[in-house]
């Protein structure tokens, strides 16, 4: 019997037994499983504290650690990298195990590397706490005056706003030269901020044809005596007035708008004369200093009376007013402000 037919009957046997289909099944079993092992990784598990090594053919952090006993939260940490023999290794960071505030951003995103914290922290600059001062702009308002010294339609700023300053304090933590935290200690006003002051004008000019209605006003009826006024002068001779008031004996006319303005006790005017009631301020251009006037305003509520051209007005070269006004109360410059006159040329 050759060698080939020694084979042939021992596996025809070996077939026909009743220990076949076990012994075949062993042989699986047993294959499978060297196969298995072969496919089994090493990975590496760092939780914070402990090193785990755990063999698995699977390459999902989850299944690894729940393999390592480990069930990740929604805001832990998992870390996933292959090392220098191409192994897989996990760092898991419960959420809260430690303080990251000293972290740089960049940094943060990888904790570890190759399963060591402490690796990481000691790459790291050590945190530095400091204190600074930041200064800011606190913004002024505007405040709006209606006067009648201006226009209607006219604007003007009568004082300029100021910004105010404030100053806030902060603790930062730096890493690297970057802020990563940044608590805000109190913050402390310097100085306030001061409105701005806008003037609205409200002056309509009434422009009437007052030299027409003034002719034919009729005789003279009352002097200057009777009538009270804010002038102080009395003219040498009563002035002889007509029933409206108007001197009924005059050059000419000048109408416009008048204001109203004071000076420091004992202050002179451009004439050298004292500032006082019944001494105004003109255009000398046009009124020469030391002309007789009379003035009354075109809605008849203020009767300065007889005065003297004797101060040059601020007005001359900007508007078009006529006449400044002295008085010597500021209410009564309030009360006046700004309106049409009626300047009667005596002389």
């Amino acid at each position: 019997m050759t060698e080939m037919q020694r084979v042939r009957k021992l596996l025809s046997r070996l077939c026909t037994s009743r220990l076949f289909p076990v012994t075949l099944l062993g042989a699986t079993c047993v294959i499978a499983l060297v196969w298995g092992f072969l496919e089994l990784k090493p990975v590496r598990v760092y939780d914070g504290v402990t090193d785990t090594t755990v063999y698995t053919s699977s390459a999902q952090p989850n299944i690894i650690l729940g393999k390592a006993g480990i069930l990740p939260g929604e805001d832990d940490l998992v870390d996933t990298r292959h090392n220098a023999d191409g192994n897989l290794e996990i760092t898991y960071i419960r959420d809260g195990a430690f303080d990251l505030s000293s972290l740089t951003q960049s940094s943060a995103v990888s904790v570890s590397y190759y399963g060591t914290l402490a690796q990481y922290t000691q790459e790291s600059a050590a945190p530095e706490t400091v204190t600074v001062e930041i200064e800011s702009s606190i913004p002024y308002g505007t405040v709006t005056q209606e006067t009648s010294l201006l226009n209607a339609g006219e604007v003007r700023v009568k004082s300029a706003g100021v910004a105010g300053v404030s100053v806030a304090r902060y603790e930062q933590t730096m890493v690297n030269g970057k802020i990563v935290k940044s608590v805000k200690l109190g913050e402390e006003v310097v100085s306030e901020p001061v409105d701005e002051v806008v003037q609205m004008g409200t002056y309509v000019a009434r422009n009437p044809s007052l030299v027409s209605q003034l002719t034919g006003s009729g005789g003279a009826v009352m002097t200057s005596a009777d009538v009270p006024c804010f002038s102080l002068l009395t003219p040498s001779s009563p002035i002889e007035l007509d029933a409206n008031g108007y001197p009924v004996h005059y050059s000419r006319v000048i109408t416009g708008p008048g204001t109203a303005y004071t000076a420091a006790p004992g202050k002179g005017t451009a004439s050298g004369r004292p500032a006082m009631q019944g001494h105004v301020a003109v255009d000398p251009k046009e009124i020469p200093y030391g002309t007789e006037l009379y003035i009354v305003s075109a809605d008849g509520k203020f009767v300065y009376g007889y005065c003297i051209a004797a101060d040059t007005g601020g007005f001359v070269h900007t508007t078009n007013i006529v006449a400044d006004l002295y008085f010597s109360n500021m209410s009564d410059i309030y009360s006046f402000g700004k309106r049409d006159v009626l300047i009667f040329v005596l002389n």
